[in-house]
């Protein structure tokens, strides 16, 4: 078996189809550096399962997919195919090839194909598992593998030899058989505390069966009584509504004959109470219509006013225009007389500009003869400049020399004199060196006595450090404390919540509701609560609720009877026992009373309906089930307070008691803390608020453990800092001593350097009175340079007198020259300006005729609009006219309507009188109606007490044919009713769901001793597996690093040319947990660590670990990604002659830089980019090349 081909489409850099084939022997893929090669390997890993994506070199899977460039487009899916020649069955499949495919999509989705058949991921590793070949496989190694192998812990470099030997799946599946033992483990503990827990419940629940039995005897003969008691009086209630009904009646007759005398009279009132209103509007009307006129006059006569103001108006604007039309007539005459003094000024300026220009030619003529002269002059001037530079340049050089000499000199008195400072210097030097030698003897006393007291400072902050040690461990057992407590917290919550989910001290009937609900079940479409989870109260007053509601904790609320109905057919059905239902729409209660109508007692707290906390939609359940219930602190308190309002109300007090309405008293103690399910979920509360606040003091302590930690961390730092400081004082104490030594060398050189400086003072005065004779010879020389300097300068004055009498000529004619320019300019630019002047004038003439001609205009547009204003006010006078002959109308018709207005008044006022009388009678004939409509209430409440009282009870009253009692039969019910719930209450406390939950305990503990026996069974078989896991992989991995480590050894000496390896167990007695050491003596060294060894023996070390584990197991083919990349050119050719002779039995797949590797190819591509971001194949057949042809090529 082997790799035939590789098949690339959109993956990474490959944006075309890509199809590479493989042969036998060695492969080698060449390429420059970012051109895809490694793509290869990627490729490969990939369509064997890599699901990883940093493993990929990406960040996401679909990073994988071609990206586009700047001349491709994104492609959205990236295909890979790898063809296997199995025409030795290697695979256990029935073809001579097999083809993977591995395809992905932008969009996330993906799917593996197996010789073009879709497949699972999990198939195609389960198909490559027993060959080597696989995504993590050693058969596909690049550079990075390299490092790992050296650079990784002993104790994961086993894992290597792990995947060699097959372990990893014996450990994987030890593993999963570990955490199925522990969490057979962690059953066995829970099913046995559970267990422990039933135990402890079965016997009292087999007491209360029996008690509940009997207790609904004795409910069932009472409930008979009680509901012949309630019809009794029913009956009389409905005989007394009925005599109240007939007087209601004669009543309501005779309110109707008065309510429609009233009618009409009121009736006839309001008619002419519109009527006058009607009239009053008329006046109004009139008011608003003369108000309006008003108005209309004031706006006419204020048009006429500003007409008035706007004519005066114009005629002022008339008068200006005219006398502004008089002014521009003048100015435009003063304008032209002012144009025709420009056009003359214009014509002399013309005369003068002519006259200089003439001047100014004459002029430059004289100029141009004045500077020949002057040129001719300079010639003998520059002779004269040249030789008078050479004197120059000789007097330069000569005092340069005899600077040179001084300076030669001063140097050399300075360094005498600095010879002497030395020597003075020497000399202080000395003298501070006995002072300094004294001061560093004091400097030693100095570092003993310090590092006496650090001394002591250490012994101090490790007495502290001991305390905060001592600290710690006490924060560590209130820590484990707290800890052990959250977890008893834990247990208890959870056997409380599996009684809860069970249902556990419900009846059969309520049980079988709720499991129903919780399946999913709608009765009528409605959702079953029990009363018991609507009902909200101040935890003080749990105990209380509790008495009070008593069984109806556990009735069923729903909105109608009609779910009602159904959920008993359900129990009916199921044979699921009894339950009781609540519908919300055919509920009756009774009504509170006014709270003055109670009698109140101390201990008064108030009436249970009024301190529930609920949904606004149930408040009608509330009243129904506590309307009639009242809180009171004690049983005294609670007796005293039903004897004074005749026991017409039940009473609770906080400790549970009940007085029932009638007297029955119920009281006593529970057994248990919390004997009802509402107090089984009140203990599920407040273990949720203990096990919080334990994790929140357990936050705290540990805060104050970590604050612990950073302390005891800053104490070390102190005791290092300390220890520091005192190695630091004695190392000052040992410098000093050296100091000294030092110094007192020096003393011995500053000795010998004062005799050296005498000896040179006498040498520098010898060398000093030489340098004053040749001082003395260059100063002559330097007087005669001195003198034909001063002839030559004389020759030079007289020709400089010579150029200043030309300069100064030539200067005047430029004098000259520029007085004519400037009057030549002057004339043109005057001309110029009157020009513009001139210009200037022209166009505000034109302006004047223009405003002339825009006057003329506007005085005759104000002429046309003086004329309109005449006719205006024309009009206006006579809307004035008009408007005063209305007013006067207007005023005559109101007087009219106003006398009509008091007649109306007065008969209003008579028909008002009587009609106060008739409403007096119909409001006592209303009273009385009222009266007998409150006795009617009150009758119905009591109707409605006796129907509360039998839902309470869920008694079945007869209200077809209800039968009076007379006295006798009624005291015989009551006496027979209070006996039966004496014997009733002498039961004690009643468990009803505990004949249900005994049966349910005795089978849940039969289940779980059946569980404990299973699981022991379980435990064994799994305890045996583990072992058998052990043995097995002990064997496998010992028999695997034996090959391997032959392999090492062997490779190793191959590749190094005669060095050493060898793979060491660093546990030998524990073959399923020893770490693997890599020991190595390179040739001609000492044994190293691997971490000394350099980049090139790492690399060697590596490769020779990787082949020993390939030897041992191995693979259809290689792919080898730059492994050989650190190696030098004499391991390279040891390296290649290795695979050469390796690859007789395998197949090679190289991507490589290195020339050798190159060498060896049998087969050899390129991956090039031709187009940027865009990778293709080349390939050559180096097997059609002689040895010497396929060197030059590849070179």
């Amino acid at each position: 078996m082997y790799l035939k081909r590789l098949e690339i489409q959109g993956f990474k850099s490959f944006a075309e189809r890509v199809v590479i084939e493989f042969d036998k022997g060695i492969t080698v893929i060449v390429g420059p550096n970012g051109c895809g090669k490694s793509n290869l390997t990627d490729a490969v890993k990939w369509v064997l399962g890599e699901q990883s994506a940093r493993s990929l070199r990406g960040y996401r899977m679909d990073d994988v997919i071609f990206s586009g460039t700047s001349r491709r487009r994104p492609l959205g899916m990236a295909e890979v195919s790898v063809t296997f020649d199995n025409s030795d069955q290697t695979l256990p499949l029935p073809y001579q090839e097999v083809n993977i495919t591995r395809r992905v999509f932008r969009s996330g989705e993906g799917e593996y194909l197996i010789n073009k058949n879709v497949c699972r991921l999990r198939d195609i590793q389960e198909l490559f598992a027993q060959c080597g070949i696989s995504r993590a496989a050693f058969s596909i190694t690049s550079q990075g593998k390299i490092d790992e192998f050296i650079l990784v812990p002993p104790q994961e470099r086993r894992i290597f030899l792990e995947d060699i030997a097959g372990v990893r799946n014996y450990r994987q599946r030890k593993n999963e058989a570990l955490c199925k033992l522990q969490e057979t483990e962690d059953s066995l503990v829970r099913i046995r505390d559970l267990l422990a827990e039933l135990e402890k419940r079965r016997i009292p629940l087999q007491q209360q069966a029996e008690i509940a039995e009997q207790y609904q005897r004795l409910l069932q003969l009472c409930r008979d009584a009680e509901e012949r008691l309630l019809e009794g009086q029913l009956a009389g209630i409905n005989h007394k509504e009925e005599l109240l009904l007939d007087e209601c009646e004669k009543i309501k007759s005779s309110v109707r004959f008065l309510e429609s005398g009233f009618t009409l009279l009121e009736k006839d009132l309001e008619d002419f109470k519109l009527g006058l209103a009607a009239r009053r509007k008329g006046i109004d009307q009139q008011n608003n219509k003369l108000n309006e006129l008003g108005k209309v006059f004031q706006e006419v006569n204020a048009a006429y006013v500003r007409l008035e103001e706007k004519m005066v108006s114009c005629e002022n604007r008339e008068k200006e225009l005219k006398a502004r039309l008089a002014v521009i007539l003048e100015r435009k005459k003063e304008t032209k007389e002012e144009l025709a003094e420009l056009e003359a000024a214009c014509e002399r300026l013309r005369e003068l500009q002519l006259d200089a220009q003439q001047k100014l030619t004459g002029l430059e003529e004289e100029k141009r003869a004045w500077e020949e002269q002057k040129r001719l002059t300079n010639r003998s001037w520059e002779d004269i400049d040249q030789e008078i530079f050479d004197i120059l340049h000789r007097k330069t050089s000569l005092v340069s020399e005899v600077r040179v000499l001084k300076n030669k000199k001063e140097v050399l008195a300075r360094q005498q004199e600095s010879v002497n400072k030395k020597s003075a210097a020497a000399k202080g030097q000395l003298e501070e060196l006995q002072k300094n030698i004294q001061i560093v003897e004091e400097k030693c006393r100095e570092s003993e006595a310090v590092l006496a007291e650090k001394s002591a400072e250490l012994a101090t902050e490790e007495n502290r450090l001991e305390f905060l040690l001592r600290e710690q461990e006490k924060l560590s057992a209130q820590l484990n404390s707290l800890s052990q407590q959250i977890n008893r917290y834990q247990e208890r919550f959870r056997i409380l919540k599996e009684a809860e989910n069970h249902h556990e001290g419900y009846q059969e009937g309520v049980r079988k509701i709720l499991q129903a609900t919780a399946a999913g079940v709608r009765f009528n479409g409605e959702l079953l609560v029990l009363v018991e989870e609507l009902l909200q109260i101040d935890p003080a007053y749990g105990v209380a609720l509790d008495a009070a509601l008593g069984r109806a904790a556990h009735h069923f609320i729903c909105e109608t009877p009609q779910a009602a109905q159904e959920a008993i057919a359900f129990l009916k059905k199921v044979k699921g026992g009894r339950a009781s239902f609540l519908p919300l729409s055919a509920l009756q209660y009774w009504s509170p009373p006014v709270k003055g109508k109670i009698e109140m007692v101390d201990g008064f707290i108030g009436r249970m309906a009024d301190l529930i906390t609920c949904k606004n939609w149930y408040t009608k359940l509330v009243e129904y089930l506590l309307g009639r219930t009242y809180l009171i602190d004690n049983l005294q308190n609670a007796s005293i307070f039903a004897e004074k309002n005749k026991y017409q109300y039940r009473v609770v007090t906080l400790q549970g008691d009940l007085i029932q309405s009638g007297g029955l008293y119920t009281g006593g103690a529970s057994k248990s803390r919390y004997p009802t399910t509402r107090g089984r979920k009140q203990e599920l509360a407040e273990l949720e608020a203990k096990m919080l606040k334990c994790r929140r003091e357990y936050s705290q302590y540990d805060e104050r453990n970590k604050k612990l930690q950073d302390e005891l961390e800053t104490v070390k730092n102190r005791i290092q800092e300390i220890r520091e400081n005192c190695k630091r004082s004695e190392e000052a104490r040992r410098d000093h001593q050296h100091q000294l030594n030092i110094w007192t060398q020096e003393l011995q050189k500053l000795q010998e350097f004062i005799e050296n400086c005498r000896l040179e003072c006498e040498e520098l005065q010898c060398h000093q009175q030489g340098l004053n004779q040749q001082l003395s010879e260059l100063e002559k020389d330097l007087e005669l340079v001195s003198a034909r300097e001063r002839e030559v300068e004389a020759k030079r004055a007289e020709l400089e007198k010579i150029r200043q009498s030309y300069e100064e000529k030539t200067q005047d004619i430029m004098t000259r020259i520029s007085k004519a320019q400037v009057s030549f300019s002057t004339f043109t630019q005057d001309l110029k300006h009157q020009e513009q002047k001139k210009e200037q004038i022209r166009q505000l003439l034109e302006l004047r005729e223009q405003e002339i001609k825009k006057i003329e205009d506007d005085l005759c547009l104000l002429k046309d609009e003086m004329r309109d204003i005449l006719e205006q006010k024309d009009h206006l006078q006579q809307q004035l006219a008009a408007l005063t002959k209305q007013k006067n109308e207007i005023n005559e018709t109101i007087v009219f309507r106003k006398k009509q207005v008091a007649a109306w008044e007065r008969y209003i006022n008579a028909r008002e009188r009587r009609f106060l009388k008739i409403k007096e009678i119909l409001m006592k004939s209303k009273q009385r109606l009222q009266n007998n409509s409150i006795k009617l209430q009150h009758l119905r409440e009591q109707r409605d007490e006796i129907f509360r009282k039998a839902a309470e009870d869920s008694l079945t009253l007869d209200q077809d044919n209800p039968k009076i009692l007379n006295r006798r039969e009624e005291f015989e019910l009551k006496d027979k009713v209070i006996h039966l719930k004496k014997k009733m209450t002498d039961l004690g406390e009643i468990n009803f769901a505990a004949p249900g939950e005994f049966l349910e305990i005795n089978e849940r503990i039969d289940n779980l001793k059946q569980q404990i026996t299973d699981l022991e069974e379980g435990k064994h078989s799994l305890t045996k597996m583990i072992a058998d896991f052990d043995r097995v992989a002990a064997a496998r991995f010992k028999k695997a690093y034996q090959e391997v480590r032959s392999n090492f050894q062997e490779i190793y000496h191959l590749l190094s040319n005669g060095g050493e390896a060898d793979l060491i167990l660093t546990d030998k007695n524990d073959m399923l947990e020893t770490g693997i050491d890599i020991c190595v003596v390179p040739r001609g060294k000492k044994p190293r660590h691997l971490s000394l060894l350099s980049g090139g023996e790492k690399a060697l070390t590596g490769i020779s670990f990787l082949f020993a584990m390939l030897q041992t197991n191995p693979s259809p083919f290689y792919l080898l990604d730059e492994i050989e990349a650190f190696l030098d050119e004499a391991n390279l050719i040891r390296f290649a002659s290795f695979l050469r002779k390796w690859s007789a039995g395998h197949q090679l797949i190289l991507i490589s830089h290195r020339y050798h590797t190159m060498e060896i190819a049998d087969h050899l591509f390129g991956v090039t980019m031709d187009e940027p971001g865009v990778s293709k194949i080349v390939s050559v057949e180096l097997s059609e090349y002689s040895p010497e042809n396929k060197e030059q090529y590849i070179s």
